[in-house]
């Protein structure tokens, strides 16, 4: 303690009791007053996350600082959430909790959240902050089959690809027209026809599945006789009929012949 003329002071270190209520009294006069001292302990943000989140559901974030320790909300305390980028979430006046509830999207995995808090006491303003980053969990989604074109002709290769977005990463699977003369690679992506035939003619799905759903994409492809080909099996059908079309004009000469001849 330290005194002077008509005062008293009380220096207190290594404070141990949070409720303390000091007195001040003098003896003659006889005067008491009391006053409660509010003590406030101001601890690093604790950031709370859903145990597991998944994208298209609702969840929550919940940010608190655990500074009250004398039994009463301090009046001046400021919280704020805000993502990585300096956007503000949520926050709370006069409260050392604040929470956001949002629906989840797959581009939010990676994302950093941040919680700063500040708490006045007396003149002085203390602040603290903490930091986590969101951990989604989405089905498969943009699933996309590409073909470099969609007709070929017969005895042609073509590689057909599938690509597809999702955590953990989807497996793929595919339904084909035809597994003749076809090979699975890039675990899965490609399907790659080799010497074409018209059985590969038709839809090319791929089916994407992780444990949080499943996702397709198609592409149909035509596999034709080549119009070169078709010129030259027209030629040669027309050719034959032209040929049996003489062998019968020939024969009905023949025939024509003998008759008059007879």
């Amino acid at each position: 303690m330290d005194r002077g003329d008509g005062w008293v002071s009380l220096n207190i270190s290594n404070l141990m009791d949070w409720n303390l209520e000091p007195l001040c009294y003098s003896i003659n006069p006889q005067i008491i007053e009391k006053a409660r001292l509010h003590v406030y302990r101001f601890s690093p943000p604790e950031i709370h996350l859903g145990a597991e989140m998944v994208a298209g559901h609702q969840e929550q974030i919940t940010c608190n600082v655990s500074s009250l320790v004398s039994g009463s909300s301090p009046s001046d305390i400021n919280v704020t959430l805000s993502s990585g980028d300096n956007s503000t979430l949520n926050e709370s006046r006069g409260s050392p909790a604040v929470r956001y509830s949002f629906v989840v999207r797959p581009t939010q995995h990676g994302q950093e959240i941040v919680c700063q808090a500040w708490l006045r006491v007396g003149l002085q303003v203390l602040s603290n902050s903490a930091r986590a980053t969101l951990k989604v969990w989405a089905p498969p989604h943009s699933v996309k089959v590409s073909v470099e074109r969609l007709e070929f002709g017969v005895g042609a290769n073509f590689t057909v690809r599938c690509s597809a977005e999702g955590n953990p990463p989807p497996e793929l699977h595919w339904e084909l027209p035809s597994n003749t003369s076809v090979e699975l690679s890039d675990r899965g992506r490609r399907v790659t026809v080799r010497s074409a035939q018209r059985a590969h003619n038709g839809t090319y799905r791929c089916l994407a599945q992780n444990k949080y759903g499943a996702s397709s994409g198609q592409v149909d492809v035509l596999v034709e006789v080549p119009p070169r080909s078709r010129i030259v099996i027209v030629a040669v059908v027309l050719g034959v009929i032209v040929f049996l079309g003489g062998v019968a004009l020939v024969v009905w000469w023949l025939v024509r012949k003998r008759f008059m001849t007879s």
